[in-house]
């Protein structure tokens, strides 16, 4: 159900979206099966083809799990991975590097681009809303640069891009909305999350971060976290085309 404008008033200002299943429709199994296919020929001289999955979920994982906020999302999966494949690193990075910048861009044909997400986005930037890709860090920015392309924007289209160059922690870790906050240097009660999983979007509400639940790839493993709104991408868009219009806010000037 989506109560349209209901608890925004002129304090809000910001709105974090999430990339899959979110700002990009897709299915995550569908998605998640290609990638592997894709990056498994890239792997295979340091690793059996079989063990190639599971041990870049394992130092996925890891990564997921480190909350010490001493290492970037990179460099906690670069380490551990290092440890379980007997390679040299540079080459090891340089070949995540290269996988993402080229062969990554072939899995487009997954994505069927909804047109209200167009026009959600359109919508709240000419009304001043600022907007984050608030993505679980677990990808490199040219790889989250090249699934905003697919459904026509682009990392300039958002006051901050959540990469893991540059974060410290993942979803659902509640540190990661921590250091989203601060670095647009916005309180919670300033911000609406829109997401598709409720353990990693609508976590935010535990913050006090309204919170969006799209439904068409809604991912639910019985958290008992409840969104504040929910419903399909036309009802966001229609939520969207009832909020107010903000003044003197440049939705675009990114942050670093």
């Amino acid at each position: 159900m989506v109560r349209i404008g209901q608890g925004f008033g002129d304090m809000k200002t910001t709105f974090l979206f999430d990339l899959d299943g979110t700002l990009l429709p897709l299915d995550q199994d569908s998605f998640v099966r290609e990638y592997f296919k894709l990056l498994v020929p890239e792997l295979v001289r340091f690793l059996p083809a079989d063990r190639v999955a599971e041990t870049v979920m394992e130092s996925t994982r890891h990564m997921i799990a480190d909350s010490s906020g001493q290492r970037t999302n990179r460099e906690a999966f670069m380490q551990d991975f290092c440890k379980r494949v007997p390679a040299d690193p540079d080459e090891l990075t340089g070949l995540f590097d290269d996988f993402y910048r080229t062969k990554f861009s072939q899995l487009a044909w997954l994505v069927s681009p909804a047109d209200e997400i167009a026009r959600t986005i359109e919508i709240l930037k000419g009304k001043g809303y600022e907007l984050v890709c608030a993505t679980n860090p677990i990808f490199p920015l040219s790889a989250i640069a090249t699934r905003l392309g697919w459904i026509g924007l682009s990392p300039s289209d958002f006051l901050l891009v959540t990469s893991y160059e540059d974060m410290h922690f993942c979803k659902p870790d509640l540190n990661y909305y921590r250091e989203t906050l601060r670095k647009i240097n916005r309180r919670p009660d300033e911000c609406i999350m829109v997401g598709n999983d409720v353990e990693e979007d609508i976590v935010a509400c535990q913050l006090g971060i309204e919170t969006f639940l799209v439904t068409p790839y809604a991912i639910d493993r019985g958290s008992g976290l409840v969104p504040d709104h929910r419903g399909t991408y036309a009802n966001l868009l229609r939520f969207v085309e009832a909020l107010p219009e903000l003044g003197g806010r440049d939705a675009c000037t990114q942050v670093g």
